[in-house]
């Protein structure tokens, strides 16, 4: 039973940041503007603003506070759920 809740925790841990990733990206895409486009042979190219570079840093920075909050949160879970075999053992 704790090993299951292990392995749900690890799996709900890859989704969060999956989705954290995707949100990012989707917002990146999304805010492409055509003058911040180079046209060169046909194809263009996003050139990102101080304002991108910012917003994408700080969605950075709160991504890897959710990561260490996660971990965090695994090796406090990980203790208890030792703890509980330890005690159903005795």
């Amino acid at each position: 039973m704790y090993k299951l809740m292990k392995n749900i925790l690890g799996v709900w841990m890859i989704t969060v940041m999956a989705v954290a990733c995707l949100l990012l990206g989707l917002k990146a895409c999304t805010e492409v503007d055509s003058k911040e486009c180079i046209e060169e042979s046909n194809i263009l190219y996003w050139v990102p603003t101080a304002d991108d570079i910012a917003y994408q840093d700080s969605m950075y920075s709160i991504i890897q506070n959710t990561q260490h909050d996660v971990d965090t949160i695994k090796v406090h879970i990980n203790q208890i759920l030792d703890r509980l075999d330890t005690k159903q053992m005795h």
